[in-house]
């Protein structure tokens, strides 16, 4: 039996079989879906809320997206074409016509103009394969360019833990030292035959600072209704907001990164309505009505400083989407090889987030302006962040998802 493994903000899909196999010469790396013109696609968010609903243990949360559709986008290219596997895939990921060259142009424009840009985004690939897997020269190259990777030939036979070692090297290296330790003891074994890593790492300054003489602390109402005190950030700024009367009239504001290429979006619920009955109302369509109506304007702006991190299995996530085939011994990843029994048997996603004065760090809109109805102007908004809320960082140009999470003790 074969596995994929995925995670996030490494993520990997790692392939094991049972018995002996070899791959063919037609591995494709998949394309990402296209994003909802101007808005957020709807794969993120239906992704944040079947993993939300999962995590019942611990109140905070973020996952990646954008890593999470380019692993299972690789996976829908290693399927057999008309195949149950495949298809379900299709309905979770969305139009699947996009080509390798097409999907890699998609994720070279988030690293697009970084050089002159006032923030870093990068991602890397890593392709670890086992050394009985007959790779020809002219496909590895293949790989080498269309999925730009880093490919190298390990011995999980022989030397499971020396290899185990060997991707985790790449993976802190590559995230700035972020994500250290992905694969644990054990998690690599003499089954496995495959490893594809991805790592995205992420660092901006706002496009307006927040002033650090003015944080203070401040009580921030917790899931529980208890309170604790956290450090609230303070600015004024003129940033697009607004309200969205469809999640219980919550708050949205857009707060740019520098070069404005990057915003993070927070969405605050109304001091009458839960973050759950939010959640549970969320949906990719509302959201982006609500990001059409947003207006620019001056608004105060409370926010706390927080980090969050941590893993999630995606797995009852994903099946939840409709992936069931995939994760089950009739999956078909025959595009991939030729011998029966792949099959994606975990997907594990591991992200850090810091959100500070500065700005943010991270290993992993259109706006509408509507005129006023009313004559006489309105009082500048608030916006204080001082219970629950839910944010998502997002790429403009490509629309691309880079983080979504929730907020619910910035002290954990």
């Amino acid at each position: 039996m074969a596995i994929f493994r995925l995670l996030i903000l490494c993520f990997m899909l790692q392939a094991a079989v049972a018995r002996t196999q070899r791959l063919r010469n037609n591995i494709n790396p998949a394309a990402a879906r296209p994003p909802i013109p101007g808005g957020v696609p709807s794969f993120a968010v239906n992704l944040y809320k079947n993993v939300v609903r999962q995590r019942t243990a611990h109140p905070n949360l973020v996952i990646s997206p954008f890593s999470a559709e380019a692993a299972l986008t690789l996976a829908h290219n290693c399927a057999r074409d008309n195949s149950t596997t495949k298809t379900e895939l299709s309905k979770v990921l969305g139009d699947a016509s996009e080509s390798v060259s097409e999907f890699n142009q998609k994720v070279s424009s988030v690293t697009a103009g970084i050089s002159q840009a006032k923030y870093t985004l990068q991602t890397a690939n890593g392709l670890f394969f086992d050394e009985s897997y007959d790779l020809d020269q002219a496909r590895r190259s293949d790989l080498a360019q269309e999925f730009v990777a880093h490919i190298e030939s390990l011995d999980f036979h022989g030397k499971a833990e020396e290899s185990r070692g060997k991707i985790n090297s790449f993976v802190a290296t590559q995230t700035k030292q972020k994500i250290q330790g992905l694969f644990k003891a054990g998690s690599i074994s003499q089954e496995t035959r495959l490893v594809l890593v991805n790592t995205l790492y992420f660092k901006a300054d706002w496009e307006k600072p927040f002033d650090g003489k003015a944080t203070k602390p401040h009580p921030f109402t917790l899931l529980s209704g208890q309170t604790k005190p956290v450090p609230l950030m303070y600015t004024e700024a003129t940033v697009s907001y607004g309200m969205i009367p469809e999640l219980r009239n919550a708050q949205i504001v857009e707060l740019p990164y520098k070069n404005g290429a990057v915003s993070m979006f927070v969405v605050l619920p109304d001091e009458r309505s839960s973050l759950r009955e939010v959640e549970d109302s969320l949906n990719a369509s509302l959201l982006n009505v609500a990001l059409v109506r947003m207006k620019k304007q001056d608004v105060h702006v409370f926010l706390p400083k927080f980090k969050v991190s941590g893993g999630s299995d995606l797995v009852q996530a994903l099946k939840a989407m409709g992936i069931n085939n995939a994760f089950s011994s009739r999956a078909d990843f025959s595009k991939i090889s030729s011998k029966q029994g792949l099959q994606i048997t975990q997907v594990f996603q591991q992200v850090v987030l810091e959100v500070d004065e500065k700005g943010s760090e991270g290993a992993a809109a259109t706006g509408v302006q509507l005129s006023l109805l009313s004559a006489r102007p309105d009082p500048t908004p608030v916006f204080r962040a001082t219970r629950p809320f839910l944010f998502f960082i997002r790429h403009n140009p490509s629309n691309i998802i880079l983080f979504f999470g929730r907020v619910t003790d910035p002290t954990v």
